[in-house]
């Protein structure tokens, strides 16, 4: 009868925990988008200037040409780019992993400095811009 009550103890609360975070799992702010094999069908999210196809662009620019393919998901002001080779592809790991982008101006956030980075189609040292 103890090891019943010990048990109940565990299970009832780890299912709960269990319960709780999957219905908040509906109500993450970050959707998915799309990914690279489909960017020319993908609709530009609500409020955003930038498309999945200057998306694309934004990320060649900077990176040149990938292997892989990126996964894109988007919140209500950002894109985030995640190249996980279909490993661990979620919107958590986009967020907290992936390149952000913002979606009015094509500014990158560098983690590392914790700065916004100019749109890299306008740079001239840029993979896109020298390959033209």
């Amino acid at each position: 009868m103890q090891n019943q009550s010990s048990l109940y103890r565990f299970v009832v609360p780890a299912v709960l925990m269990i319960v709780m975070g999957c219905t908040g799992l509906g109500k993450s702010p970050i959707r998915y988008v799309g990914d690279t094999t489909e960017v020319a069908e993908l609709e530009t999210p609500d409020g955003f200037n930038i498309s999945p196809k200057e998306l694309s662009e934004i990320i060649e620019a900077q990176d040149g040409l990938k292997i892989f393919m990126d996964y894109y998901y988007a919140d209500e002001n950002n894109y985030y780019i995640l190249n996980a080779f279909g490993l661990f592809n979620s919107r958590f790991t986009a967020r907290t992993h992936g390149r952000m982008i913002n979606g009015q101006t094509g500014e990158i956030y560098n983690r590392t400095t914790e700065t916004w980075e100019p749109d890299p189609r306008e740079q001239i040292d840029t993979p896109l811009a020298t390959s033209h």
